[in-house]
């Protein structure tokens, strides 16, 4: 049964305490899933919600979109999880670019965290139990967040 959550917050600082909350919840001991999909236009605050979802799993490095370089890998020391995949699907022309790149396998690998922006994109290529968070612009940083697990 799908459950879904619906957050508003009114600035980037109240997004990246909901996305630390919300990664800090998954590293627990049984993690509900390993594959988060962030879903939104440009602008709308997945890359901002990557930043406290970074902090909430307390990695160090800066956290950045790596839309030309399609993903980046962080190992996790404090996480059930061993790896973090950030993903982003912007540019991609197709699935199969992802393919290419042994994404199949990180999938796969329920050690891997795998978070994507535009994972919209390639939404049929997901595992049945992704969580997907829609972001939604209400005002100049005010945003709607729906999770959808």
């Amino acid at each position: 049964m799908e459950r879904s959550t619906t957050i508003i917050t009114q600035n980037e600082r109240e997004t990246r305490r909901i996305a630390n909350a919300f990664a800090e919840e998954l590293a627990a001991e049984k993690p509900v899933c390993h594959v988060v999909s962030l879903e939104g236009e440009l602008g709308a605050g997945k890359t901002t919600f990557m930043k406290g979802f970074a902090e909430g799993l307390h990695m160090k490095e800066t956290m950045t979109s790596p839309t030309f370089i399609i993903f980046r890998v962080f190992d996790l020391a404090r996480s059930v999880f061993k790896r973090l995949y950030h993903v982003d699907c912007y540019r991609l022309e197709s699935y199969e670019d992802l393919r290419a790149l042994g994404f199949e396998d990180i999938l796969n690998d329920p050690k891997n965290l795998v978070v994507i922006e535009w994972g919209n994109m390639i939404r049929e290529h997901l595992p049945q139990n992704t969580v997907h968070i829609a972001f939604d612009v209400l005002a100049h940083h005010a945003r709607r967040i729906t999770i959808t697990s």
